[in-house]
């Protein structure tokens, strides 16, 4: 389970806060363009071995956006 939670829009660029498990981990940075979709992680959390859960976050901003044309200001997402 990843948490994700709004740190600004700058235009097309959204950047997130991501803690991977809970709400208290260590924070990551990533990045999603609006318009192109390319994603980035600005600053990798130290709980994020793989990048697993920056990808994961990733993909369910960007899935909401483009369902919704809305960003969320905080979620969360899990897998197994």
């Amino acid at each position: 389970m990843v948490f994700f939670e709004l740190r600004k829009r700058n235009g097309d660029i959204a950047t997130y806060d991501y803690m991977p498990e809970n709400e208290k981990a260590n924070r990551g940075i990533i990045s999603l363009n609006l318009t192109t979709g390319s994603r980035e992680v600005i600053e990798k959390s130290s709980d994020d071995k793989g990048f697993d859960y920056a990808a994961h976050a990733l993909r369910a901003i960007g899935e909401n956006f483009s369902a919704s044309g809305s960003l969320q200001k905080k979620g969360w997402v899990a897998w197994y």
